[in-house]
C-alpha cells in the first residue's frame, strides 16, 4: 500500500512541473502578442517610408525566430503529453487483461471499468496528437485503483493461507493445497510489484522530460528578456501598486540551481562568446534583474492615459527598481549569513558525531580486547586444570598397580609356605608308613 501511495505523490509532482511549463508558455504568449502589436504599429507609423522597411525587416526576423522556438517548445510539450497517454493507456490495458484472464473476479472488473470516460485508442503513427489531460489523470487513477484491488486480493489470500496452514497443523491432509495457494499468491505479488515498477519507471522518465523542457523554456524566456524587456502595466493598477507587481514570484525566472543545471549540459570555455552569452542570459533572467531596458513608445500603449504618464511611470519604475535591488542585496547578505551559520552548525555537528563515533569505537575495541584476554585466560586455566586432572589420574593408576603387585607378592609367599607344609606333612606320613 505504501508503494502505491508513493506513486500518487510522484504523479502530483509531475503535474506541478507541467503547470510551471504552462506558466512560462503563457508569459511567452503575452510577450509575443506585445511584440506583434509593436511590429504592426511600427509598420503603420513608417508605412510611407520605403527605406524604413530595411530596418523593420530585422525586427520581423527577430520575432520570427522567437515565435519559431516557441512553437518548437510547444510541439515538444505535446509530444511528451502524447507519450504519457501512450504509456498509461498500454499499462491500463495490460492490467485489465491480467485481471480478466488470471484473477477471474467480475466485481473487480466492474469497479475498474465503471467510469464515465471513453479512452480513445492510442495511435502510434501520430506522436503529436493531443489527448485531453483529464483522460491522462483518469487513466492514472484507474491504474491506482487496479493496484489497490490487486493488493487487497493478495492480503485476503494471505489470511486464507494462514487458516489452511493452521488446519494442516491439526493433522488434516491439505498440505499440497497450502503449497498451491502460497505459489499462486507469490505469483500475484510478483505481478503487482512488476506493475508498480512499471509506474515508477514511467514517472522517472516523465519527470526528466518535463524538467528538461522547463529548463529549455526558461532559457528561451531568458533569451527574450535579454533581447527585449517589455513591462506592461494594466490600466486598473495604480503606480503605487507597481512594487507589489514586480515583487510577485515568477516561475519563469532561471534560479541559481537552474543555471548550474544548464551549465552542466554545456561544456564550453568560460572566456568563449557562447559562455559569455549564456551567463548574460541567466543573469538577466534571474529575479534580481527586473529593471526594464526597453519601454514601448507612447503610440504603442493601450490607453491614452498611459501615453501622458509614461515619463512619470519611468521615473517611478527606476526608483522602485533601485529599492528592490537594495532590498535584494540585503536579502542576499542575510542569506549568506544564514548559510555561514548553517555551515558552522553542520561542521560542529559533524565534529561531535565524529568524536562520539571515535569514543564508541575505542570503547568497543577496549571491550573486545578485554573479552579476548579473559577468553585466553579462561582457556589457559582450563588447560592447566585438565592437565592436573590427568596427572592425578595417572598417579592413582600407578599407585593401584603397585598395590596390586604387592598383593600378588604377598599371595605368592603364602603359597610357598603352604606348599612347604604340605610337603613336610607328606614326608612324615611316608616315614611312618615305612616304619610300619
Amino acid at each position: 500500500m505504501f508503494k502505491i501511495k508513493e506513486l500518487k505523490g510522484k504523479f502530483d509532482n509531475l503535474f506541478n512541473l507541467r503547470n510551471d511549463i504552462l506558466c512560462v508558455f503563457e508569459e511567452m504568449e503575452t510577450k509575443l502578442s506585445v511584440l506583434k502589436n509593436i511590429y504592426k504599429n511600427i509598420i503603420k507609423t513608417h508605412n510611407n517610408n520605403v527605406n524604413a522597411i530595411f530596418g523593420i525587416d530585422s525586427f520581423y526576423f527577430q520575432n520570427m525566430l522567437i515565435e519559431k522556438d516557441y512553437k518548437d517548445l510547444k510541439q515538444n510539450f505535446q509530444a511528451i503529453e502524447n507519450r504519457i497517454y501512450c504509456e498509461y493507456y498500454n499499462l491500463y490495458k495490460c492490467i485489465n487483461n491480467y485481471i480478466k484472464n488470471d484473477i477471474f473476479m467480475p466485481e473487480i472488473i466492474s469497479k475498474i471499468n465503471n467510469n464515465n470516460y471513453i479512452f480513445p485508442p492510442y495511435k502510434q503513427l501520430d506522436p503529436y496528437k493531443k489527448y485531453d489531460i483529464v483522460l491522462i489523470k483518469e487513466l492514472h487513477n484507474l491504474i491506482m485503483l487496479s493496484l489497490y484491488e490487486l493488493e487487497n486480493i493478495y492480503n485476503d489470500n494471505e489470511v486464507k493461507v494462514k487458516v489452511d496452514n493452521q488446519y494442516s497443523s491439526y493433522g488434516i491432509n491439505i498440505d499440497n493445497l497450502v503449497n498451491n495457494s502460497i505459489y499462486n499468491n507469490l505469483l500475484l505479488k510478483t505481478q503487482i510489484d512488476m506493475f508498480i515498477n512499471y509506474m515508477n519507471v514511467f514517472h522517472s522518465h516523465h519527470k526528466k522530460y518535463f524538467a528538461r523542457l522547463l529548463l529549455k523554456t526558461k532559457l528561451h524566456m531568458g533569451i527574450i528578456t535579454e533581447d527585449i524587456v517589455i513591462k506592461k502595466i494594466k490600466p486598473a493598477e495604480k503606480p503605487d501598486d507597481i512594487n507589489k507587481i514586480i515583487q510577485r514570484p515568477s516561475s519563469t525566472a532561471i534560479s541559481m540551481e537552474d543555471g548550474k543545471y544548464i551549465r552542466s549540459f554545456i561544456k564550453v570555455d568560460n572566456n568563449s562568446p557562447s559562455a559569455m552569452e549564456l551567463n548574460s542570459i541567466i543573469k538577466n533572467s534571474t529575479p534580481l534583474n527586473k529593471t526594464p531596458k526597453f519601454i514601448p513608445p507612447p503610440h504603442i500603449s493601450e490607453t491614452d492615459s498611459d501615453t501622458t504618464n509614461s515619463e512619470s511611470e519611468v521615473e517611478t519604475d527606476i526608483e522602485i527598481s533601485e529599492n528592490i535591488i537594495i532590498q535584494q542585496t540585503e536579502e542576499e547578505q542575510n542569506e549568506e549569513q544564514n548559510e555561514e551559520q548553517t555551515e558552522e552548525q553542520i561542521e560542529e555537528q559533524i565534529e561531535e558525531q565524529t568524536e562520539e563515533q571515535t569514543e564508541e569505537q575505542n570503547k568497543e575495541q577496549i571491550e573486545e580486547q578485554n573479552e579476548e584476554q579473559n577468553e585466553e585466560q579462561t582457556e589457559e586455566q582450563n588447560e592447566e586444570q585438565t592437565e592436573e586432572r590427568e596427572n592425578y589420574k595417572n598417579n592413582e593408576l600407578i599407585i593401584n598397580q603397585s598395590n596390586m603387585n604387592i598383593c600378588d607378592l604377598s599371595n605368592a609367599d603364602n603359597i610357598t609356605e603352604l606348599s612347604n607344609n604340605i610337603i613336610y606333612d607328606l614326608s612324615q606320613d611316608l616315614h611312618k608308613i615305612s616304619e610300619n
